[in-house]
């Protein structure tokens, strides 16, 4: 009984993990070191990089940040975007970031929200290596917030 228990443990585990077992021995040829490679980092200054949009009320509030890793230096644009019921995506602001040492900057910014509007951020980060190349460029969006 205990080994029917075990047995079934095991295949769920298999099941839920989506891990495969090879059907007979020796069918799976083991890699040599020389087959694998390291990962390259996708963004080479940005070791982090986030944004949020909250209400405060009828306030949408905008807030990002990203951290660069020595060296690069950094910025936010913030895109306070809004959708009437019923309408099309819109620009209404923008914020711009401010550093704060390090590489690192910080975004922030408050609009006035209009009732049942639908408001999104669109973030854009960019890090900077010394000669002012930018080597980091990426979008982001907030997640949607209706105003009450």
């Amino acid at each position: 009984m205990k080994k029917k228990t075990l047995s079934l443990l095991l295949a769920l585990c298999l099941a839920f993990t989506g891990a495969v077992l090879p059907l007979k021995a020796g069918a799976v040829e083991a890699a040599s070191p020389a087959d694998f490679k390291l990962a390259e980092p996708r963004y080479g200054g940005m070791a982090l990089a986030s944004g949020v949009l909250d209400l405060d009320g009828k306030t949408c509030v905008t807030s990002g940040s990203i951290v660069a890793y020595s060296g690069y230096t950094s910025d936010i644009t913030a895109t306070l975007q809004q959708c009437p019921p019923n309408g099309n995506w819109g620009v209404v602001t923008t914020f711009y970031s401010t550093s704060v040492g390090g590489g690192s900057s910080v975004v922030s910014g408050r609009y006035g929200g209009t009732s049942g509007y639908r408001y999104r951020v669109l973030f854009h980060f960019r890090t900077y290596n010394s000669a002012g190349t930018c080597v980091d460029d990426e979008y982001r969006y907030s997640s949607v917030h209706t105003v009450p």
